[in-house]
Protein backbone atom coordinates (compact mmCIF):
# COMPACT_ATOMS: atom_id res chain seq x y z
CA UNK A 1 0.00 0.00 0.00
CA UNK A 2 2.85 2.26 1.23
CA UNK A 3 4.26 1.68 -2.95
CA UNK A 4 1.11 3.05 -4.17
CA UNK A 5 0.49 5.84 -2.28
CA UNK A 6 1.53 9.31 -3.87
CA UNK A 7 4.36 10.85 -1.73
CA UNK A 8 3.00 14.05 0.33
CA UNK A 9 3.89 17.02 -0.55
CA UNK A 10 7.03 18.99 0.48
CA UNK A 11 6.32 21.60 3.76
CA UNK A 12 2.66 21.62 4.19
CA UNK A 13 2.08 20.86 7.66
CA UNK A 14 -1.63 19.47 7.44
CA UNK A 15 -0.36 17.40 4.92
CA UNK A 16 2.48 15.73 7.39
CA UNK A 17 -0.51 15.40 9.66
CA UNK A 18 -2.42 13.46 7.41
CA UNK A 19 0.30 10.93 6.46
CA UNK A 20 0.58 10.58 10.07
CA UNK A 21 -2.76 9.63 11.19
CA UNK A 22 -2.97 7.59 7.63
CA UNK A 23 -0.30 5.54 9.80
CA UNK A 24 -2.52 5.39 12.40
CA UNK A 25 -6.19 3.87 11.28
CA UNK A 26 -6.94 2.42 7.77
CA UNK A 27 -10.83 2.31 7.03
CA UNK A 28 -10.91 0.29 3.73
CA UNK A 29 -14.57 -1.30 2.44
CA UNK A 30 -15.57 -4.61 2.73
CA UNK A 31 -16.68 -5.24 -0.56
CA UNK A 32 -15.02 -5.09 -3.69
CA UNK A 33 -15.24 -1.60 -5.50
CA UNK A 34 -14.73 -0.62 -8.64
CA UNK A 35 -12.08 1.42 -9.77
CA UNK A 36 -8.58 1.13 -11.02
CA UNK A 37 -6.66 3.35 -8.38
CA UNK A 38 -3.74 1.40 -6.71
CA UNK A 39 -5.30 1.53 -3.33
CA UNK A 40 -8.58 0.21 -4.60
CA UNK A 41 -7.20 -2.40 -6.88
CA UNK A 42 -4.85 -3.19 -3.36
CA UNK A 43 -8.29 -3.70 -1.64
CA UNK A 44 -9.58 -5.93 -4.50
CA UNK A 45 -6.07 -8.24 -4.10
CA UNK A 46 -6.58 -8.66 -0.22
CA UNK A 47 -10.17 -9.73 -0.73
CA UNK A 48 -9.65 -12.34 -3.59
CA UNK A 49 -6.76 -13.67 -1.87
CA UNK A 50 -8.23 -14.08 1.59
CA UNK A 51 -11.07 -15.91 -0.11
CA UNK A 52 -8.49 -18.33 -1.66
CA UNK A 53 -9.19 -16.35 -5.31
CA UNK A 54 -5.81 -16.75 -6.31
CA UNK A 55 -5.89 -16.58 -10.11
CA UNK A 56 -8.44 -13.25 -9.27
CA UNK A 57 -5.83 -11.99 -6.99
CA UNK A 58 -2.63 -12.22 -9.54
CA UNK A 59 -5.28 -10.34 -12.43
CA UNK A 60 -5.45 -7.53 -9.82
CA UNK A 61 -1.93 -7.59 -9.26
CA UNK A 62 -1.31 -6.95 -13.24
CA UNK A 63 -3.60 -3.72 -13.21
CA UNK A 64 -1.00 -2.14 -10.09
CA UNK A 65 2.03 -0.09 -11.93
CA UNK A 66 5.23 -1.48 -11.48
CA UNK A 67 6.30 0.51 -8.27
CA UNK A 68 3.76 -0.91 -6.53
CA UNK A 69 3.73 -4.32 -7.82
CA UNK A 70 7.65 -4.73 -6.88
CA UNK A 71 6.90 -5.40 -3.07
CA UNK A 72 4.96 -8.59 -4.15
CA UNK A 73 7.06 -9.59 -7.01
CA UNK A 74 8.39 -12.66 -4.75
CA UNK A 75 4.65 -13.44 -3.90
CA UNK A 76 3.35 -13.28 -7.30
CA UNK A 77 6.18 -15.44 -8.78
CA UNK A 78 5.05 -18.19 -6.23
CA UNK A 79 1.23 -18.04 -6.78
CA UNK A 80 1.65 -18.02 -10.84
CA UNK A 81 4.19 -21.25 -9.88
CA UNK A 82 1.24 -22.64 -7.88
CA UNK A 83 -0.95 -22.05 -10.20
CA UNK A 84 0.69 -23.96 -13.10
CA UNK A 85 1.40 -26.86 -10.68
CA UNK A 86 -2.27 -27.04 -10.30
CA UNK A 87 -3.10 -26.74 -13.68
CA UNK A 88 -0.49 -29.71 -14.45
CA UNK A 89 -2.09 -32.01 -11.77
CA UNK A 90 -5.36 -31.43 -12.95
CA UNK A 91 -4.07 -31.95 -16.00
CA UNK A 92 -2.63 -35.27 -15.19
CA UNK A 93 -5.35 -36.92 -13.34
CA UNK A 94 -7.24 -35.81 -16.62
CA UNK A 95 -5.23 -37.94 -18.71
CA UNK A 96 -5.28 -40.98 -16.16
CA UNK A 97 -8.71 -41.19 -15.98
CA UNK A 98 -9.05 -41.18 -19.37
CA UNK A 99 -6.45 -43.91 -19.81
CA UNK A 100 -8.41 -45.79 -17.61
CA UNK A 101 -11.89 -45.62 -19.02
CA UNK A 102 -13.42 -48.93 -20.48
CA UNK A 103 -13.66 -49.38 -24.14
Amino acid sequence: MQAASAPPSEGAISAGLEANAQRLVRIRPVDETPGDEPATVISRIELRSARGDIPGALAEFAKLPPQARAPAEAWIRKAESREAAIALARKISADALGALTVR
